[in-house]
Formats: structure tokens, C-alpha cells, sequence
């Protein structure tokens, strides 16, 4: 992925096509975004964005608002995240289309934003949504993160049950396709729904089936890659101290 998009800067740039190179841009922060280093998706995010102030590019725009919404309320810079995420409502209520896609991502991070205020209220409301929309085309990775979402909402509100059963249908979702960005998210959530439940057995599986997934999605980068390191490390900590430490 990571050298599709260089390619991609590389043509809009050397053609001087200011949304390509905007939108090859923003697929690059949300690269960082899900190796977990927001820091490094906000700072690609706002090397491009005297561009959003140029030129109005919906394609672009729409991904745009979206990474950098998500790296900011990751960062907990609430309000302007909330500012980012809010620019592409402001844009549909003027009448302006986006494209259905860019309302999964949108739904997604609007929800685990208001998930970490403790709006469980409007959490709810766009994962809801997500699911509800996600489960047209079907789209599996956002309805089994949808699914995910709901059960997360759940146990905040201390309903387990409910959480169980939306954690279940995210789990049938990513043992029946290949959806590994939903899949370590889902298999995580498990383990930590069978830990409470005391079901230590499964909780060790579905931890095992996180990581595996995880380092997948680590072997895809470069093997120098700062990203690979830094999803590691977010990720499985434990795992990455014991290899420096054997190393020693």
C-alpha cells in the first residue's frame, strides 16, 4: 500500500494535480492512522492543509476531514476533531454528494469519537448507522467494526449481554472473510469479553488470533518500515519487549 501511494504522490506531483496529490496525501495519513501513529497522520494531515483552503475537492476533501478528525480526537483535541468531522455534515446538508464509501469511515470515527466523550447516546446512533448502511453492499470490514462498536458501547454501559451478541456478530463476520483491520479489533474485544466472563481459554485463543492478525499486518509493511515498529509497539508492547530483550 505504502508504495502505491508514493507512486501516486509522485504522479499528482509531477503533474500538478493539487486534489490527487491531497488525496494520495490523506490515503498516507490513514496508513499512519491505523499503524496507531496519530501523531505522524495529524502532521501529514497538516502538511496538506493549506490545500483544503485552495481548492474544495470532494473526493479529497471527504478522506481529508476524516483522517485528520480521527488523528485529532485520537490526540484528545476534542474540539478539532469535532470541527473536522463536522465540515463534511455541513457539506451534505448544502446539498453537496459525497460518495456512499466515505460514509462508512465517517460513521465509524464519529462514533468511537462520542464513545470516548461517554456520549453513549450518539455513539450508539452512528454505530448503529454504520451497521445499518455497512450491511447493504455488504461491506464486512466496517459492519464487523460496526458490530464491534456496539458491543464496546455496551460494556461501557455495563451489558454484557448485549455486548456478547454484538461482539458475536462481528466475530462471524471476520472468521467467514478476509477483514484483518476488523478482525484484531473483534478478536481483541473477545478476549476481553471471555476474561469477564471467566473463560480464560477462550480469551487466550482469541488473544492469540489478534496477534497473529496483527503481525500479518505488520509483515505487509516494510520490514524497516518507522510504521511496523510503531503498530508493534502500540499493539503488542509485551511482545516487543521480550523480542528486545532476547535480543540482548
Amino acid at each position: 500500500a505504502s508504495e502505491l501511494i508514493t507512486e501516486g504522490l509522485d504522479i499528482a506531483q509531477r503533474n500538478g494535480i493539487k486534489p490527487g496529490y491531497r488525496f494520495f496525501m490523506s490515503l498516507k495519513a490513514f496508513l499512519h492512522s491505523e499503524a496507531m501513529d496519530f501523531k505522524g497522520s495529524l502532521a501529514v494531515c497538516e502538511s496538506v492543509a493549506p490545500l483544503a483552503k485552495q481548492d474544495k475537492d470532494i473526493l479529497s476533501g471527504c478522506l481529508f476531514q476524516i483522517v485528520a478528525g480521527k488523528a485529532e480526537f485520537k490526540l484528545k483535541h476534542y474540539s478539532e476533531a469535532l470541527e473536522s468531522l463536522s465540515e463534511i455534515l455541513l457539506w451534505v446538508d448544502e446539498g453537496i454528494l459525497i460518495d456512499w464509501f466515505y460514509y462508512f469511515p465517517l460513521h465509524y470515527t464519529f462514533a468511537e469519537y462520542w464513545l470516548s466523550l461517554r456520549d453513549y447516546a450518539q455513539a450508539h446512533q452512528h454505530a448503529s448507522l454504520l451497521c445499518e448502511l455497512a450491511a447493504r453492499p455488504p461491506e464486512r470490514t466496517y459492519l464487523a467494526l460496526g458490530h464491534c462498536l456496539l458491543a464496546r458501547i455496551a460494556m461501557a454501559q455495563h451489558n454484557l449481554d448485549e455486548a456478547y451478541y454484538q461482539a458475536s456478530q462481528g466475530l462471524n463476520i471476520v472468521e467467514n472473510a478476509e477483514v484483518p483491520l476488523a478482525a484484531w479489533r473483534v478478536h481483541t474485544l473477545f478476549a476481553e469479553l471471555e476474561s469477564l466472563r471467566g473463560q480464560s481459554s477462550g480469551a487466550n485463543k482469541h488473544q492469540r488470533c489478534a496477534k497473529q492478525v496483527i503481525y500479518a499486518l505488520a509483515d505487509s509493511l516494510d520490514p524497516d518500515s518507522p510504521l511496523r515498529s510503531c503498530l508493534l509497539s502500540e499493539l503488542l508492547p509485551d511482545q516487543v519487549v521480550a523480542a528486545e530483550v532476547g535480543d540482548v
